[in-house]
C-alpha cells in the first residue's frame, strides 16, 4: 500500500484505542491537544530516536531504515494508559500491516491488543 493523501484512523478494542495519522497536517495534529514541543516533534523532516516520559504518556520517536542511503522513515509514537497513537509521514510496512490485520479481524486485535497496553505506560 502506498500512502498517496492523508489518512487518519482509530481501532477500539475494550478501553483501549489505537489511532493512526499518515501524513499529518499541523492543523489534524493540533485538535489531539498534544504539547507543542510535540507538535514541532510530529511535523520536522529530522530527529533522532528519542523516549520523553511525561505524567501520563510516553513520547517516543522511532527511525527505520529504508535503504542503504541511510534514508529511513519516521514512526512517531504516543503511548499512554488507555491509548497508542502512532503518526508516520510514510509507510513502515510491517506496523501498517499490524494496524490493517487489528482493524480488519477481532482475534488479531485481541492478540495484539488485548483490552490494555499499560505495561508500555
Amino acid at each position: 500500500m502506498i500512502l498517496t493523501k492523508r489518512h487518519f484512523e482509530t481501532i477500539n478494542n475494550y478501553d483501549f484505542t489505537w489511532t493512526d495519522i499518515q501524513k499529518p497536517t499541523r492543523d489534524n495534529i493540533s485538535t489531539l491537544g498534544s504539547h507543542e514541543l510535540n507538535l514541532d516533534d510530529f511535523l520536522s523532516k529530522i530527529h533522532i530516536p528519542k523516549i520523553d516520559k511525561y505524567k501520563d504518556h510516553l513520547f517516543i520517536i522511532l527511525n527505520f531504515p529504508v535503504n542503504m542511503r541511510e534514508e529511513k522513515h519516521e514512526y512517531d509514537i504516543f503511548v499512554g494508559i488507555n491509548y497508542l497513537l502512532t503518526i508516520h509521514q510514510s509507510e513502515v510496512e510491517p506496523l501498517v500491516e499490524m494496524f490493517q490485520r487489528c482493524k480488519s479481524n477481532e482475534k488479531e486485535r485481541e492478540t495484539s491488543m488485548g483490552d490494555s497496553w499499560i505495561f508500555i505506560a
